[in-house]
């Protein structure tokens, strides 16, 4: 049985409303880990709600520039939301495993400084590094690379992986199993042009 849109699309507003609604206690107390937890997880709905408004029984690419947020903000939150748990958990530990009953405010800045490493930083690192085709990945590598040749890149490439040792044990019988070619100068690109 499936549901109609309508019912997707309000259930994701109710979600985000959720989330909005005890934030500023949250942040009052600066229960870091807490918020990022319900940040991510409010605009994750937020998210889902636009897309099933722009794109309700269509495919129709109304907005390209939001799509392509939308989808950045998708990976991120595939990240963001266990990094903001692994926010909470650290500071749980943290309670339990108290040494002092106090804590002063250069340790409680650091605690924070590190909640907010993990919670935005991964994820936002995430963003950053992840690439949505592989043509995009080689044009940012060939902008990376640009004073570079693409076939010095390949030979550079190549000469990395094939200075790899093989996954053998020392001492394990090699005769009784079938060997391969092993790589030599003569299967790597030559680099000059």
């Amino acid at each position: 049985m499936t549901y109609p849109n309508e019912v997707f699309t309000a259930f994701a507003f109710i979600g985000f409303l959720m989330c909005a609604i005890p934030f500023p206690w949250h942040f009052e107390a600066w229960n870091t880990g807490t918020c990022l937890y319900m940040a991510w997880t409010g605009l994750a709905c937020l998210n889902q709600f636009i897309n099933s408004i722009i794109w309700h029984d269509n495919a129709i690419n109304w907005a390209p520039v939001w799509c392509d947020i939308s989808a950045k903000f998708i990976v991120g939150t595939a990240v963001a939301i266990p990094a903001a748990s692994l926010c909470i958990n650290r500071r749980l530990y943290h309670i339990a495993s108290v040494r002092s009953v106090t804590i002063t405010k250069a340790e409680k800045r650091r605690a924070i400084m590190v909640d907010l490493a993990i919670g935005l930083g991964l994820p936002v690192l995430e963003m950053i590094l992840r690439a949505s085709s592989p043509f995009e990945l080689s044009n940012l590598l060939l902008r990376v690379f640009q004073n570079t040749s693409p076939k010095a890149i390949a030979s550079t490439s190549s000469r990395i992986l094939a200075a790899i040792p093989s996954p053998t044990t020392p001492g394990s019988p090699t005769s009784s199993s079938p060997s391969l070619p092993s790589l030599s100068a003569s299967y790597l690109p030559s680099t000059r042009s």
